[in-house]
């Protein structure tokens, strides 16, 4: 029988509903990651056209990276600090102006400085965006929402990876370049249509922020999960492209395209799974599929292993960060949760910046079988380790108690 909804269900219904003000966010970050992923195939190959090696473009992996990781410490504070909104704006912005200082300068100098802005816009935008989404979030369904969010990085690498090459191989780099900047320019307009959501302004420092966080078990897991989500990104988005190009494998842009879509079932079934059985049981066994990945990638000398690998590696490392980002997040005081995002990301960066540097000398000096043999180590020793540091406990889904 129909029982109509008192006043006081009817609220606490729609307060557990996604706002128009969620959905506009997820469409500005995918907007964003579009941009900054369709040049993942196209930015390795320009370097070798410009005169410079395997190693030169570790370096400029690094150079993105470890601005990003210095500027994601300061952009969580700012973005508890001044605004969600604000601080993707200026990280648009930064996002724009790379890939133009990259096309006009035609210059591995130019690579350099155009990667730094990279990072610049990378670590303000993806920073705030992560705390805008868990402000904006149904209080009860935050590691859905988590989920969901994440979801904008899959969407993009759908499309940006095979357009970008497409465009590099129609018009040349340049015409590359121009999709980049072009895809940024909408997010600018639709940030003013973002309500704040649930955010209160933070009145600490970053440094103040950042002791409070550290040494607890969270951000532990943040910091340490974070080496291997990117273990598994500089096996596909740092060397990948420069992999096949030496045995002869063509459709590496799909290859990126194959990993989105694993990325679009690996967020909310990650998310899912965590709630219900645990972040530590997911979480290990996201690594030992993003491992088998890697391993994959060691052996192909076709595409079939090619695109294996590349769907491995987007299973196990969307399902594994997902159940990170919940644990770090829902850690976290709700006025420092820009701070533990940009804590937990600028370690991604921090990371991925000293595998791109040393692994790149590496791949120069001994070719790449010894660079994928030392990150499937790495995740093989990570899983243990985080086998013992991740808590037992879930730290999604809230259980109410019985009436």
């Amino acid at each position: 029988m129909f029982t109509p909804k008192t006043g006081a269900a009817r609220l606490a219904a729609s307060s557990q509903r996604y706002s128009p003000s969620f959905f506009i966010a997820l469409f500005a970050s995918v907007l964003y990651q579009f941009s900054f992923q369709s040049l993942l195939p196209v930015l390795p190959l320009y370097t070798l056209s410009i005169g410079a090696d395997a190693a030169a473009w570790g370096v400029a992996v690094t150079a993105a990276a470890w601005v990003s990781t210095v500027l994601r410490l300061f952009g969580g504070t700012f973005s508890d600090r001044l605004g969600r909104r604000q601080v993707m704006f200026v990280g648009a912005l930064a996002g724009m102006a790379g890939p133009a200082l990259i096309w006009w300068t035609a210059s591995y100098p130019g690579l350099l400085i155009g990667r730094a802005f990279q990072g610049v816009g990378l670590a303000l935008f993806t920073t705030a965006y992560k705390a805008l989404i868990m402000d904006l979030a149904p209080p009860d369904r935050r590691g859905e929402a988590l989920g969901l969010g994440n979801l904008s990085f899959g969407f993009a690498l759908i499309a940006g990876p095979p357009l970008g090459e497409l465009a590099a191989r129609l018009g040349g780099y340049g015409a590359a370049f121009l999709l980049c900047i072009v895809s940024i320019a909408p997010i600018l307009a639709t940030l003013s249509l973002i309500s704040v959501g649930e955010y209160q302004p933070s009145q600490q420092s970053a440094i103040s922020g950042a002791v409070e966080v550290f040494p607890r078990r969270f951000m532990q897991v943040g910091i340490w999960g974070m080496m291997m989500i990117a273990a598994l990104f500089t096996a596909i988005f740092t060397f990948l492209p420069l992999l096949v190009e030496e045995r002869g494998i063509a459709g590496v842009g799909l290859a990126f395209s194959v990993y989105a879509i694993m990325e679009l079932t690996g967020q909310p079934l990650g998310g899912w799974l965590g709630d219900r059985v645990g972040q530590r049981l997911v979480i290990v066994t996201g690594l030992l599929i993003g491992a088998a990945g890697v391993g994959a990638f060691l052996l192909a000398d076709n595409r079939a292993l090619m695109y294996a690998g590349a769907a491995l590696i987007g299973l196990g490392a969307s399902t594994t960060r997902v159940n990170i980002d919940i644990i770090v997040l829902k850690g976290a005081p709700a006025h420092l949760r820009g701070t533990a995002a940009g804590l937990e990301y600028a370690c991604l960066d921090g990371w991925i910046g000293a595998m791109g540097w040393i692994f790149g000398v590496v791949a120069v000096d001994s070719g790449f079988n010894p660079v994928y043999s030392a990150l499937v180590a790495i995740l093989l020793a990570g899983t243990a380790l985080m086998g013992v540091i991740v808590p037992g406990r879930r730290v999604g889904r809230q259980v109410r108690p019985s009436p």
